[in-house]
């Protein structure tokens, strides 16, 4: 998902070698997700040298108790769901600018998108008065959404852009049904800008990077 790696805590040497040989076997480099307390899983990951890279804060909201403030909606910024390798390249020559990333290293990621669940997983190009501004995507899981890649370009900031990115996400995924929202703040500013929209901080999650062999 994503170019993301979920393990359960009670994962064995033997499924972790596994999903290795799977990842090296197409080709994929890949984050992993580790929880706290996910000491076997940490050890593994140590064991076949693959490092930590991060350690974004984990920031929750309750959906079933937050009113969608619909008067601060503005619809001057708008949402295009990216379904083509066109639009795909685009999110990633954006996202490149965006997070100073290598161009063409989330191509892959996307494999498969047109095919995906659009009610499970979606990705946008946000644009505001018809220029492109930014992007950001979610990913549902039973009826928690995860919100991801949410940025917007350095001429765009201070705008009111990055709450729209939020706050229209909400309303989305609470259309679809969903009671609660996960997002992961890589920095100070995203952090303050998801408390500001009510989301509480809820610790760490280190995210450990492996290169396909």
């Amino acid at each position: 998902m994503f170019n993301y790696v979920f393990c359960s805590s009670a994962i064995t040497e033997s499924e972790f070698v596994t999903i290795l040989a799977k990842l090296n076997e197409r080709g994929w480099n890949m984050s992993w997700a580790v929880e706290p307390g996910m000491s076997v899983l940490k050890m593994y990951l140590g064991k076949y040298n693959i490092g930590r890279t991060s350690n974004p804060k984990k920031a929750f909201l309750d959906l079933s108790r937050y009113t969608i403030p619909s008067s601060k909606i503005d619809t001057s910024v708008k949402f295009k769901q990216i379904f083509t390798l066109e639009e795909v390249q685009l999110f990633d020559d954006l996202s490149s600018r965006i997070f100073w990333h290598r161009p063409g290293v989330l191509v892959p990621s996307f494999r498969g998108i047109g095919e995906a669940d659009p009610n499970r997983l979606r990705f946008f190009l946000a644009s505001l008065d018809g220029k492109i501004v930014g992007v950001c995507g979610f990913y549902l899981d039973e009826r928690v959404a995860c919100f991801y890649a949410d940025g917007v370009l350095q001429e765009y900031r201070e705008r009111g852009i990055g709450m729209q990115l939020i706050l229209q996400r909400l309303a989305l995924v609470k259309e679809l049904g969903c009671d609660a929202a996960i997002a992961h703040c890589i920095n100070p500013i995203s952090e303050s800008l998801y408390r500001k929209m009510g989301f509480k901080m809820l610790g760490g999650l280190g995210l450990y990077y492996s290169e396909c062999a």
